[in-house]
């Protein structure tokens, strides 16, 4: 921050306030077909994260949502959404472990024997 702030010649905490100020506006993308669902938390900081879904085969995002903690019923709007947007969920991969629908009961999500 400091590099930052002498550039413009302001101090280190307008940099932050300024920073803070940014707003993040995202539409979840309109999406179609179906596959195996990679679900993933990431923290900037103790209460800034981001959820992310993407297509496992693509690596085209599904959803992306930003939020303070990480809960299971975050998981779940993540997955409602996807499918309410017709991507039809064949799996579903968390920290890089497949999940059967003994975990998350979706419409139709199998486990796959090799992802």
């Amino acid at each position: 921050m400091g590099d930052i702030a002498k550039h413009y010649g302001v101090s280190p905490s307008t940099i932050k306030r300024r920073l803070s100020n940014i707003k993040i506006r995202w539409s979840q993308p309109q999406i179609s077909g179906g596959g195996y669902v990679h679900l993933d938390t990431t923290y900037w900081g103790h209460n800034w994260g981001v959820l992310l879904a993407l297509d496992n085969a693509t690596r085209k995002p599904l959803y992306l949502e930003f939020i303070n903690h990480e809960t299971i019923d975050d998981y779940w709007e993540a997955l409602d959404s996807i499918e309410k947007r017709e991507f039809e969920i064949r799996g579903i991969i968390i920290d890089g472990k497949k999940v059967c629908s003994t975990d998350f009961p979706t419409d139709g999500c199998k486990c796959a024997s090799t992802i």
